[in-house]
């Protein structure tokens, strides 16, 4: 196993925390998409997550755990994610579990990661990693501002969940000893365009075809549990991606919960003489690798 896959595994899990971990204010329209709107007006939450990672490069799935804290209306989040896992599936990288527990910070745009397994290998010796999602977003081909509306959160998997106009029953469920409803549906990428004022459909429209592009897909099988009070518990979706110029492969099932509404979130970015700027390399990298539009 190159170490190269590893560090794209972790890239995956830190942008599936990211684009879960801040996204339901993006959501509106049906039941579950009213829920989620709800949930946005709340300043804070817990978090817990689990997350599989599978590839055809990898001779097992990798199983991960996230928790923390996130603020969806400030984009703000801390996380704590236990790749361990990694070093079963990696035996031959040399990678021990201590060195597989993440640390991510987000704030804004902003993702800032302590990753163990890199320390003394950052230039100038530094132990944070920071990335500007909105910049490395441009290498892709995508303006964050083409593919979400103005003021709501980059998470885009989730937002997506507006395309979900036919969210089903299916039963219910108790989530944390709080009694939910569970919904099922699939997020179509190909709608959302046409849920936006006219004069923003093309650029839209150009940004989401870009996306389905890398994904290999439109459509993003999703589940959500609702509660009483017409709040998100517990969010699960399902989704795959292409690594440029290889025959590799990703698929990625993620479940977050959702818990201690109003939970106070204050995050703090590391010393600047600890980050080093990763924004430049990552958008180099992905115009390179052909990721880029």
């Amino acid at each position: 196993m190159k170490r190269s896959l590893i560090l794209v595994l972790t890239a995956a899990a830190a942008v599936a925390t990211a684009v879960s971990g801040c996204g339901a204010s993006s959501v509106t329209g049906d039941a579950v998409a009213k829920a989620a709107t709800a949930t946005s007006s709340t300043h804070g939450a817990r978090v817990a997550m689990t997350m599989t990672l599978s590839s055809n490069a990898l001779p097992q799935p990798v199983h991960m755990t996230g928790n923390g804290v996130i603020n969806e209306v400030a984009r703000q989040a801390h996380i704590n994610i236990d790749m361990s896992d990694l070093a079963n599936a990696t035996g031959g990288s040399g990678l021990k579990a201590s060195q597989l527990q993440m640390t991510e910070i987000l704030n804004g745009t902003v993702i800032y990661m302590r990753m163990p397994f890199l320390d003394g290998k950052l230039p100038g010796n530094k132990k944070w990693m920071k990335m500007d999602i909105a910049k490395t977003s441009k290498a892709l081909g995508l303006n964050l501002g083409q593919v979400t509306q103005p003021g709501q959160d980059p998470g885009q998997q989730i937002g997506y969940l507006r395309t979900v106009s036919n969210a089903k029953k299916v039963g219910t469920e108790t989530i944390r000893g709080v009694k939910t409803t569970h919904y099922r549906g699939v997020a179509k990428l190909d709608r959302y365009p046409q849920l936006l004022p006219p004069s923003q459909r093309a650029a839209a429209r150009a940004g989401i075809q870009r996306l389905i592009k890398l994904s290999g897909t439109s459509s993003m099988p999703m589940e959500a549990w609702v509660d009483s009070s017409n709040r998100i518990r517990r969010m699960k979706f399902a989704m795959n991606m292409k690594l440029a110029q290889t025959a590799q492969s990703l698929h990625m099932d993620m479940q977050e919960d959702l818990y201690g509404f109003g939970t106070s979130v204050n995050v703090t970015p590391p010393p600047s003489d600890q980050v080093f700027d990763a924004t430049g390399a990552v958008s180099r990298q992905l115009k390179k690798s052909g990721a880029g539009g």
